[in-house]
């Protein structure tokens, strides 16, 4: 009976241990599946097609995802700020937005603006909300010799990765 015991004891531990493996691997593959409906939003092409006696800064929020995107946030340029409630985003479909820059008629550059936006979004499967904060610096620099604005966004580090 002794025998029988041990025997049914260490056929028990191997069949835990078994279970736990395919419980770690059915985790993993959750996580590989819920991978491909995560979804956030890129600021892209950024631009400055003219100057009067402010900057005219053209940007596009664009969702790179496969799925539309039903996000709520802002984006902000310096002191102008632009807000969004539960706009839908299809995938790379951009959405252009401007933004007014006050400057001096004589100012040339280079100028730079500190940019904040913060968008979130549901989960397409978990449901939870998907925060993404974004803080940068833009610059503006004419360019003489081509006769336009080079306008270029540096993005902070963030304190989470995609």
């Amino acid at each position: 009976m002794a025998l029988f015991t041990i025997a049914l004891w260490r056929t028990s531990k191997w069949q835990w241990r078994a279970l736990k493996e395919q419980a770690d691997i059915l985790k993993q593959q959750v996580t590989l599946t819920q991978a491909q409906f995560d979804q956030w939003i890129d600021l892209t092409n950024w631009r400055c097609p003219e100057k009067t006696h402010e900057l005219k800064i053209r940007v596009d929020l664009v969702n790179p995802t496969g799925f539309p995107i039903e996000f709520t946030g802002y984006v902000a340029v310096a002191n102008d700020k632009q807000p969004f409630e539960n706009l839908v985003l299809s995938p790379n479909s951009p959405k252009s937005i401007n933004f007014n820059i006050s400057i001096a008629d004589d100012d040339y550059g280079p100028i730079d603006r500190r940019v904040t936006a913060h968008f979130s979004h549901l989960h397409k499967i978990t449901k939870a909300l998907v925060p993404d904060p974004w803080a940068g610096v833009l610059k503006c620099e004419w360019w003489g010799h081509e006769h336009k604005w080079h306008v270029t966004f540096t993005r902070f580090a963030a304190d989470t990765e995609r």
